[in-house]
């Protein structure tokens, strides 16, 4: 799968652990997948991907009648 951002090209990103990383960059590949465009620095890469990954987390919704 191609590397959208590298270990060297961002601190933040760099700091984080392998898993992540590979999550982070298959998120941009899905992102590019649907026409999303990917440019920008690699933090801002980051960060899109990772609000995006944050978009599909569900809390349970507590109902009180």
């Amino acid at each position: 799968m191609k590397q959208y951002i590298s270990s060297d090209s961002s601190k933040t990103f760099k700091e984080k652990p392998k898993a992540i990383q590979e999550l982070i960059n298959t998120a941009l590949y899905i992102l590019e997948t649907f026409g999303i465009p990917i440019e920008g620095t690699p933090r801002r890469l980051e960060r899109m991907a990772i609000a995006f990954l944050a978009s599909g987390v569900r809390a349970p919704i507590k109902l009180t009648t």
